[in-house]
C-alpha cells in the first residue's frame, strides 16, 4: 500500500519523533503512568444527534447562568488537572477560555459528538472513557497521543483524573492511516453517517521541503496553472491521484453540510511562515472555509518561565509566545490554545496519564469547547457556529493584522501569527452583532442600540409596566443565536422623573409675559421665556413665541411656537396674580401634551362670559408627529358660575396616550377622542371651586408584523377639584387645596405575540405564544396639593407648596409621598 507518512501534531519546545508502522509520529515530551493494557471494542451506531434540551435555550442570556457552580470548578481538582504541574501555577488552558463560565450555563457537550481521528486504538476501560458512548470504526494499536487527544476534548466528569472540555460529549473514534485512499474517504463518510458535531484532527502529512507549507502548494498550483487535486497530487510524496484529493475534499464538504466542524491542529514547525498543507487545506478548497478552524499552540510567557523553558526565539506578543508554526494564509478561521504540557489520559493503564505539549493537545480543547457552543446554539449551522467562535475570542493582547467582517455587526480582528486569539466561552455566550427579534409573520426588528422600546405612559402606571417586564422571550443576535430575555429590559416609564418634580411643586409659568411687543395695528408678537417641566416630556428651559391678531368680527386668531395650547384654552383662576404656583396641570387637557404641544393655533370668538373656540395642535417629531384637533365651549353665569366643554382629537403617531414605542413593539397610529367638562362656581367671600372631569377613548392600529398585535377597549380618565381662597390672610395672598387624579386607563388590553422556545423537530423554528395584557393599573394616584402664595411687595413673590402623593403612578405598592417647596421671586 502506497501510504502518506502522517505527523501527529504533538510537540515540545524541540522536534523530535519517532516511527510506529508506517506513520511519523511527534509524540515527544510526554510521560505516562502505570496501568493495565486492554483492547478496544466496537459499539452500535447512534440515531441522529438531538441535544438533551433544546427549547431550554442553554446559551447566555437564557438566566439560566449560576455564578456560583462556575466558580466552584475554579478550585475543583478534576477541572484543574488539565492543568500539569510542570506549568507551575499557571492559569489552566481550560479556565483561559473559559470553560467554567460554559459549566455555569448547564453546558456540558451533552447530546453532541466528537470525532477523534488519530493515530490508533483508545482504551476505553480507562477510568476517564468507562461508560461514554463511544462508537469506533477501527481499532489499530493502543495509543497514548490518542488517549491524550481524545481526554483533552472529553473525559468524563467523575471526580477522578482531570475532565475534558466537553466531558459530558459522545465519541466516535477513528484513525487516519489511509490518507489519501479511498479508504479514508470512507472513514469521513463515516463520520458524517454517524452525525459527527466536531471532528478534531491532530495530524497532518510529510511533504518535501519546498512544498511543506500550504503558501507554496497555492502558489505552485497558480503558477503551474493546475487545478487544487492536482497541486497535491504533484507537491507530496506518494500523493493519490488528483480525483482522489477532490473526493476527500467532497467528502469533508458533505461533513460539513450535515452540520460538522472541522478543526485541524497546525504544524509544530515554529521556523514556518505558513500554516501547514492539511491545516491550510481549505486554502485549496474554498468551500471548506465556512466551518474550518486552523489551531496553534500559544501559551504565557509566564507559563514558560514557571516551567523553566525560555521564549528566547519565539514569536511573542501581549505577553503570549507562539510554540507553533503561524495561523499564515488561514489566519482568517484560526485560533490560539494552550496546548503546553498539559495532563490528559494514556494507554498504558485505566488510571495513568501523561503531560504533553503541542498542537495536538491544542485543536481537542478547541474541538470540545465547539461542542459545548453546538449544545448551547442547536439552530446553528456550523458556519455561524465556527463564526461565533472566531468573533468571540480573546484579540485583546496581540496587534491586528487583518479583520473580518461577517455581516450583521459580526466582525473581528485577527493576528497572522495567532488568529483570532483564544476561544472565549463567556464571550461566545452572550450576544454577538445586532440583536433583533422576529415577529409570528417573520419579520425582523433590531432591539439593540435602543431601537426597540416601550416608553409607558404614566396613565398605565408601574404596575402595568411590571406586568409587562415579567414576560420572557427569544432574541437573536447576528448569528441567529438565540437567548431568553424579559421584556423588561425593553420597557420604562416616560420620564417618570416629570411626575416627581411636580410632586415636589414645580409648576409651568403660563402666564408670565417678559416682552410683548405691538408689530401692526391688531397684531401683537409675545415672547415667553419659562422653566417647563411636563409629566409627558423632558423638562427644559424653553422659549415660547405667540402672536394673536383681532379680526374685525370680534373674533381672535392666535398662533404659538413652544407654548402649550391650555394657554388659551386652560380653565384659569380669576385670582389677577400672576403666581408662580398656578395649580393649573389638573385642570389643564393632558391629550393636548402628547403632541408636545409644540406648535397650535386657535381661533376665539365670542365674550369671556360666552366663547367658542376652535385650536388644532401638533408637534415637528418626525418619529413620533402627533396631531390634534379640539372645540371649546364656555358659558359664564354672572360672577357665580361657569361651565366649560371641551371636546376633541389626537392621532399619536409610534405612541399611544403619550406612551412612545419603536421597533419590535410599535404601532403604527393611534387615535383618541375626549371629552372634558369644568364648572368654576364662586362660594362666599372670596373662596372659588373648581372641578375637572376628562374621558378619553383609544384605539390604535398596531402594525400586525411586531411582537404587539391588538389593542382594544381602551378607555381613560382624569378628574381634579380645587378650593381657592384669595385675599385670606392678609392682602394680596392666596390659599389653594387640590386633589387630582392624573390620567389613568380604565380598561384596556393588549395582545403580545413573542417568540417563546423553538422546534427541535422542525428545523428549530421559533415557536410562538398570545397573550392577553390588562393595560389597567392596579392602583389609582391620587395628590392632594396644598399651597399659599403672598405677594410681599410689587413684583415679587413667595410660594409654598406641599404635596401628599398615594399610589404614585398607580402603583398600589407605591404607599404615601410627600413634598414640600417653597421659593421667593422677584422682578428687577
Amino acid at each position: 500500500m502506497n501510504l502518506l507518512k502522517i505527523i501527529s501534531r504533538t510537540g515540545t519546545l524541540g522536534a523530535i519523533s519517532v516511527t510506529l508502522l508506517s506513520m511519523m509520529l511527534a509524540c515527544a515530551g510526554g510521560s505516562s503512568g502505570n496501568g493495565n493494557n486492554a483492547g478496544s471494542t466496537g459499539s452500535t451506531a447512534f440515531p441522529p444527534s438531538t441535544p438533551s434540551n433544546p427549547e431550554a435555550l442553554q446559551a447566555g442570556g437564557s438566566g439560566n447562568f449560576d455564578k456560583d457552580v462556575a466558580e466552584s470548578f475554579l478550585s475543583d481538582e478534576e477541572f484543574l488537572d488539565m492543568n500539569s504541574s510542570n506549568r507551575g501555577d499557571a492559569i489552566s488552558p481550560n479556565e483561559r477560555i473559559k470553560a467554567h463560565v460554559a459549566y455555569g450555563y448547564g453546558l456540558s457537550g451533552e447530546g453532541t459528538r466528537i470525532a477523534i481521528m488519530d493515530e490508533g486504538a483508545l482504551l476505553k476501560s480507562h477510568v476517564e472513557f468507562s461508560g461514554k458512548n463511544i462508537l469506533t470504526l477501527d481499532n489499530g494499536q493502543l495509543s497514548d497521543h490518542s488517549n491524550a487527544v481524545t481526554g483533552l476534548a472529553a473525559a468524563s466528569r467523575n471526580n477522578r483524573g482531570m475532565m475534558g472540555i466537553a466531558h459530558g460529549a459522545d465519541l466516535l473514534t477513528t484513525t487516519f492511516d489511509d490518507l489519501p485512499n479511498a479508504k479514508f474517504e470512507d472513514k469521513v463518510n463515516w463520520i458524517t453517517e454517524n452525525n459527527g458535531d466536531v471532528w478534531s484532527n491532530s495530524w497532518g502529512v510529510e511533504v518535501p521541503t519546498e512544498n511543506d507549507q500550504i503558501g507554496e502548494v497555492v502558489n505552485f498550483r497558480n503558477t503551474q496553472g493546475l487545478t487544487s487535486g492536482q497541486a497535491l497530487a504533484e507537491s507530496l510524496d506518494a500523493p493519490g491521484t488528483q480525483a482522489r484529493w477532490d473526493a476527500i475534499a467532497a467528502a469533508m464538504d458533505k461533513f460539513q453540510a450535515n452540520g460538522g466542524v472541522v478543526v485541524w491542529a497546525n504544524d509544530n514547525t515554529r521556523t514556518f511562515s505558513d500554516a501547514g498543507v492539511m491545516p491550510g487545506l481549505a486554502e485549496l478548497y474554498p468551500e471548506l472555509r465556512e466551518a474550518w478552524i486552523v489551531v496553534v499552540n500559544t501559551t504565557a510567557v509566564s507559563t514558560l518561565r514557571n516551567a523553566g523553558k525560555s521564549s528566547s526565539g519565539l514569536k511573542t506578543e501581549g505577553g503570549y509566545a507562539l510554540l507553533s508554526a503561524p495561523c499564515g494564509r488561514t489566519a482568517p478561521y484560526c485560533l490560539s490554545m494552550d496546548g503546553f504540557q498539559v495532563r490528559s489520559a494514556v494507554s498504558t493503564g485505566n488510571q495513568a496519564y501523561g503531560i504533553f505539549s503541542g498542537t495536538s493537545m491544542a485543536a481537542p480543547m478547541v474541538a470540545g469547547a465547539m461542542a459545548l457552543l453546538r449544545e448551547a446554539f442547536p439552530n446553528h449551522t456550523p458556519e455561524e457556529l465556527t463564526i461565533r467562535a472566531l468573533a468571540s475570542a480573546d484579540n485583546s493582547w496581540f496587534t491586528a493584522d487583518g479583520f473580518k467582517n461577517w455581516g450583521n455587526g459580526v466582525q473581528h480582528a485577527y493576528s497572522n501569527e495567532f488568529g483570532h486569539g483564544f476561544i472565549d466561552l463567556e464571550r461566545a455566550l452572550r450576544p454577538l452583532g445586532t440583536v433583533t427579534a422576529t415577529s409570528a409573520s417573520s419579520e425582523s426588528f433590531v432591539l439593540s442600540d435602543g431601537a426597540s422600546e416601550i416608553q409607558m405612559s404614566p396613565a398605565f402606571g408601574e404596575s402595568v409596566q411590571n406586568s409587562l417586564s415579567e414576560k420572557q422571550f427569544i432574541m437573536q443576535d447576528g448569528l441567529d443565536g438565540r437567548f431568553m430575555i424579559n421584556l423588561g429590559n425593553f420597557v420604562s416609564m416616560v420620564n417618570p422623573e416629570d411626575v416627581q418634580e411636580t410632586q415636589n411643586g414645580w409648576q409651568r409659568q403660563r402666564n408670565r409675559q417678559l416682552v410683548q411687543v405691538p408689530l401692526v395695528s391688531g397684531l401683537v408678537m409675545q415672547f415667553d421665556q419659562q422653566f417647563q417641566p411636563n409629566s409627558l416630556i423632558n423638562q427644559r428651559d424653553g422659549s415660547s413665541i405667540e402672536l394673536q391678531t383681532a379680526l374685525s368680527n370680534g373674533s381672535t386668531l392666535l398662533a404659538s411656537y413652544g407654548g402649550s395650547i391650555n394657554t388659551a384654552l386652560g380653565f384659569q383662576t380669576n385670582s389677577g396674580m400672576n403666581t408662580g404656583l398656578d395649580q393649573t396641570e389638573p385642570f389643564e387637557i393632558p391629550f393636548t401634551g402628547f403632541a408636545f404641544s409644540s406648535v397650535w393655533g386657535a381661533w376665539q370668538t365670542g365674550n369671556p362670559g360666552n366663547s367658542w373656540t376652535l385650536g388644532w395642535f401638533g408637534n415637528e417629531d418626525d418619529e413620533y408627529a402627533s396631531t390634534g384637533a379640539l372645540a371649546d365651549k364656555t358659558w359664564a353665569f354672572g360672577n357665580i358660575a361657569a361651565l366649560q366643554f371641551t371636546g376633541g382629537t389626537v392621532t399619536e403617531k409610534g405612541g399611544l396616550l403619550g406612551s412612545r414605542t419603536s421597533g419590535a413593539f410599535a404601532n403604527d397610529l393611534s387615535t383618541t377622542a375626549f371629552a372634558r367638562a369644568a364648572v368654576n362656581v364662586h362660594l362666599v367671600h372670596n373662596w372659588k371651586i373648581r372641578g375637572n372631569y376628562m374621558i378619553g377613548h383609544s384605539w390604535a392600529e398596531a402594525d400586525k408584523d411586531t411582537l404587539f398585535t391588538d389593542f382594544s377597549n381602551l378607555a381613560t380618565d382624569s378628574f381634579a377639584v380645587s378650593l381657592t381662597g384669595q385675599d385670606v390672610l392678609t392682602g394680596k395672598d392666596q390659599i389653594q387645596l387640590t386633589l387630582f387624579q392624573p390620567l389613568r386607563a380604565l380598561s384596556g388590553t393588549t395582545t403580545v405575540t413573542l417568540p417563546t422556545s423553538q422546534n427541535a423537530s422542525n428545523n428549530y423554528a421559533l415557536l410562538y405564544t398570545s397573550e392577553s395584557i390588562d393595560l389597567t393599573p392596579k392602583g389609582r394616584e391620587l395628590r392632594l396639593i396644598g399651597s399659599y402664595s403672598k405677594e410681599p411687595w410689587e413684583g415679587a413673590l413667595i410660594d409654598l407648596t406641599a404635596t401628599l402623593t398615594h399610589q404614585r403612578l398607580h402603583n398600589p405598592d407605591a404607599g404615601i409621598a410627600a413634598g414640600v417647596f417653597s421659593g421667593l421671586k422677584f422682578a428687577f
